[in-house]
């Protein structure tokens, strides 16, 4: 919470370009410990039609403490998200399928996923993913290099305070 740089990133489960930046995301979460709060915003496209539900899917495993295992393995695990492919994630995660299920179905996490969507909108999101670095956009599977270099440089902004 009392990091030096927040990094918000808005991403879509069914991206390709999110899945083939998630490592460098990764990569630097891992250098810069807690140098960096990070928040993850749903923005499922409206072309992906699977990943409103893979975002709700995830908030699921989230009430079951899985909610980054689920999405790493969302980012990572090849799959066509289908419900039969959630499911089977969750299975693998060994959560509670009743609860997950029921979870899911409930539609109650799809106002969250939407309010996200919405947030993303208004502060000009148009594609993913997108990344917001102490307010500073950056758009799209960028190099690690520089998504390091817009976290070098709010550092050294910060310090200067």
């Amino acid at each position: 919470a009392n990091a030096p740089i927040t990094l918000v990133e808005f991403a879509d489960f069914q991206c390709p370009y999110c899945r083939r930046a998630h490592p460098n995301m990764t990569k630097l979460l891992l250098e810069y410990g807690d140098r960096i709060r990070y928040v993850f915003m749903d923005y499922p496209l409206e072309f992906h039609p699977q990943a409103g539900p893979a975002s709700v899917a995830a908030k699921c495993a989230g009430e079951q403490d899985k909610y980054w295992e689920y999405h790493d393995n969302l980012m990572i695990m090849k799959g066509d998200l289908s419900p039969q492919d959630l499911t089977n994630r969750a299975q693998q995660l060994e959560l509670d399928m009743e609860a997950f299920g029921t979870c899911v179905t409930s539609g109650k996490y799809e106002p969250l996923v939407q309010a996200a969507f919405d947030q993303g909108k208004e502060l000009g999101v148009t594609g993913t993913p997108s990344y917001f670095i102490n307010g500073r956009m950056v758009v799209g599977a960028v190099p690690y290099e520089k998504l390091k270099e817009t976290v070098e440089d709010e550092l050294a902004r910060v310090a200067k305070k």
